[in-house]
């Protein structure tokens, strides 16, 4: 989109209630437009009548929680760079919807976070100070049932939605490394109108039986930067090719370096993680996913929502130090 013009897209929402984020996606720019700020949170709301009871008011009960660590200057402009690294660029100082050491006040009762990791290549391992938190979603929509937690893992483009409970008084979010993210200064005076079902979703497994072709992503070093399958982007390549209707199990492995996985397009289930069913947290709709060369991790996607002749979609790593030296590759839906 060049300086001065508009791009418009039209299209229908066929996705579940759930939390979202949009960026720019300009080959060799992505990590520097998504540091500076181009980056948000789209929420995607439905009828869901399990769902009904959460607290939803935004902005009072209902928090998006945008991380992003950054590094300033003597004179307080934004530092950006590109570390080749294995865990990518780390940043001194965190920023919440772009506040450094905010609060914000909410009713005494639970509060709804809807999390999102917009970080360049940072990590997070987020708890509270003042009891559980428990998880109800994930980067797709909700989960089948609330999971009580002592922590959440974040990496690069994941999201997650928690509710804690600030009924006994204030409550912070901390993570491992910066400490305390967010402050929760509970006013008795305003209204807690939300409450904690015992279920949220109904969500259909992927059975061995549906799937229709296995594919392997070995994620690592590739030709002097990072790549997928020995190879990095090349906008002319297509790298894999997938028949419309088609539910595909992908085995994601990792020769060096932290990463995590994004395909477009779909949302998809974990299958197991190093061999073992996935834990229930991480039960739901994904579409990233934190893969080390301890963690292999086996996915499941149906693709039967898009086709185009014409226009590939990515998967690529959202570690987007990693994803700027090549680690992204394309695929096509294509009618059989």
């Amino acid at each position: 989109i060049d300086p001065g013009q508009t791009w418009t897209a039209e299209f229908p929402v066929i996705q579940p209630a759930a939390t979202f984020w949009y960026h720019p996606h300009l080959m060799g720019s992505s990590a520097e437009q998504v540091y500076m700020g181009a980056a948000g949170m789209i929420i995607v709301d439905d009828d869901n009548p399990l769902a009904a009871d959460l607290p939803s008011s935004y902005g009072i009960d209902d928090i998006p929680v945008i991380l992003q660590d950054r590094e300033f200057t003597a004179d307080d402009q934004l530092r950006f760079q590109i570390d080749d690294g294995g865990d990518g660029d780390q940043n001194p100082d965190l920023t919440v919807n772009g506040t450094l050491d905010p609060y914000t006040t909410v009713p005494a009762g639970p509060v709804r976070l809807r999390l999102l990791n917009g970080s360049q290549a940072r990590i997070y391992e987020l708890s509270v100070d003042n009891g559980p938190l428990v998880k109800i979603a994930s980067d797709g929509g909700y989960l089948p049932a609330p999971v009580a937690l002592e922590s959440i893992t974040l990496g690069p483009g994941d999201r997650a939605e928690i509710v804690v409970d600030t009924t006994d008084g204030p409550v912070a979010l901390l993570d491992e490394d910066f400490g305390r993210v967010l402050e929760l200064r509970a006013d008795p005076d305003l209204p807690s109108a939300g409450s904690l079902p015992t279920e949220l979703a109904t969500i259909d497994a992927i059975t061995a039986d549906e799937i229709d072709r296995d594919r392997t992503f070995v994620m690592g070093r590739a030709d002097g930067g990072w790549g997928i399958n020995g190879k990095r982007m090349d906008m002319s390549r297509i790298d894999e090719t997938i028949t419309f209707g088609d539910t595909e199990r992908w085995t994601i492995t990792v020769r060096d370096g932290i990463h995590t996985f994004h395909p477009h397009q779909t949302q998809f289930r974990i299958l197991s993680i190093n061999g073992e069913p996935p834990p229930p947290e991480d039960a739901g709709w994904e579409d990233t996913v934190l893969v080390t060369e301890d963690r292999e991790v086996v996915i499941a996607a149906r693709f039967d929502s898009y086709t185009n002749p014409d226009v590939p979609y990515m998967f690529h790593c959202h570690v987007l130090d990693h994803e700027e030296m090549g680690m992204m590759g394309q695929f096509q839906i294509l009618q059989e």
